[in-house]
């Protein structure tokens, strides 16, 4: 997997699935770095340590395994902190001061969308706009 930076998604190189025969609950996911794990080991380990504190509802683990040096191996792990799941993320709307100039056609033509199906007064596209 790499992830496509200009969309924001990840490009999948394989994907595959296997039979639930042990009832686990979750997501397990294997990678294959090839690289000086050594630089960016601290990396990796801070974002998952950022990962577990916006998470408190998950519990993470990562193992790492030399096969070159047994003694570079490490386990890593995050136990849950919460049982309470966050109510779903709502879609939200661009903040225009945000809008760039490539998005700002399509956010006009929303915008304009949204004023012909709600029937909006100038004086409030004025509120909405902060002006």
């Amino acid at each position: 997997m790499s992830i496509d930076i200009y969309k924001n998604c990840p490009r999948i190189i394989s994907h595959t699935s296997r039979p639930n025969t042990t009832s686990h609950i979750g997501t397990e996911m294997t990678v294959l770095i090839s690289g000086n794990w050594t630089t960016y080991k601290s990396r990796v380990v801070q974002y998952l340590q950022q990962l577990a504190i916006i998470t408190p509802y998950a519990k993470l683990e990562m193992s790492y395994s030399n096969k070159s040096d047994v003694k570079k191996e490490m386990n890593l792990r995050f136990d849950r902190r919460s049982e309470q799941m966050p109510a779903q993320a709502k879609e939200v709307k661009y903040h225009p001061s945000s809008v760039s100039y490539v998005m700002r056609p399509k956010v006009h033509s929303e915008f304009c969308v949204l004023i012909e199906e709600t029937d909006l007064r100038i004086s409030d596209i004025c509120h909405f706009l902060g002006q």
